[in-house]
């Protein structure tokens, strides 16, 4: 994977905070071989939505490509963290932003 970027990062800080996007980590169950895992979430309609728009296809075809997917409904149960991104870019913004600020304030030693 990208382990080998996270030893260099970790030479210069011992104790990163490393952001890791990997679409199909539950799936192919390498979810224990991080710290915490986010999924990042939205209502099965607006996942919808976003496929045919994306991709250009018909409802129908949106339908089964989301269906080649573990449902996120299912992946959820695997998360530390859950972002729903159904909203506003804003709101989705927050949610990250508060992520971050919970996994950073974790990582400060205390004094």
């Amino acid at each position: 994977m990208c382990w080998d970027r996270v030893e260099a990062i970790r030479t210069i800080e011992p104790d990163p905070l490393v952001a890791i996007d990997v679409p199909l980590l539950i799936e192919i169950g390498l979810q224990n071989e991080f710290e915490t895992v986010i999924v990042v979430y939205l209502d099965e309609e607006t996942q919808i939505r976003r496929v045919m728009a994306r991709e250009k296809v018909t409802g129908e075809d949106a339908k089964k490509l989301i269906g080649l997917q573990m449902p996120l409904s299912e992946k959820v149960k695997f998360a530390d963290i859950v972002i729903n991104n159904g909203g506003t870019i804003a709101e989705t913004e927050e949610q990250v932003r508060a992520a971050f600020y919970s996994l950073s304030r974790d990582r400060i030693p205390e004094q």
